[in-house]
């Protein structure tokens, strides 16, 4: 239980250094759909209220029901909220209907960390190693990584 405070505390002290990584929302720079409620859940997710960015994309889902990216920010809304389990089903969800979807990957890859399995984070690394090799998502994910192995070291 230490370790993942202490990977937690590493993730935090990455964030308010600027370096991006498991809670960034700096990927939401497109507008990625029309729908009237995008903006609000992105506004709500960009403000930490998790809660009411949940109805807001649920509504885009079901007016887009191919939007990857619907998906991604609903399964992050869930992992901020600690419902790991709709968190993963939306994560896969985006990455059925875009397998390239770094941020998909990056966040799928940062609940891996969240629940203790190191070896599907650092499988879901290599996969988006293939997709890109400097992205922002791909330097996130692998600064997680070695942020929780730190962690794991010193417990």
């Amino acid at each position: 239980m230490r370790a993942i405070a202490a990977f937690f505390g590493v993730l935090a002290m990455a964030l308010m250094m600027g370096l991006g990584g498991a809670n960034s929302m700096s990927g939401l720079g497109a507008k990625a759909s029309d729908h009237p409620d995008w903006e609000k859940a992105v506004a709500a997710l960009q403000s930490e209220d998790y809660k009411a960015a949940l109805p807001l994309l649920t509504n885009v889902i079901k007016s887009e029901p191919k939007n990857p990216d619907a998906q991604n920010l609903t399964g992050f809304a869930h992992r901020m909220l600690k419902n790991y389990e709709m968190a993963f089903s939306h994560y896969a969800r985006a990455l059925e209907l875009d397998p390239k979807h770094k941020g998909a990957h990056e966040y799928i890859g940062i609940s891996y960390l969240e629940t203790d399995q190191l070896e599907k984070a650092e499988e879901t690394l290599v996969s988006l190693k293939k997709l890109c090799a400097f992205c922002p998502e791909r330097r996130s994910l692998d600064r997680a990584v070695k942020s929780y192995k730190r962690a794991n070291k010193s417990s």
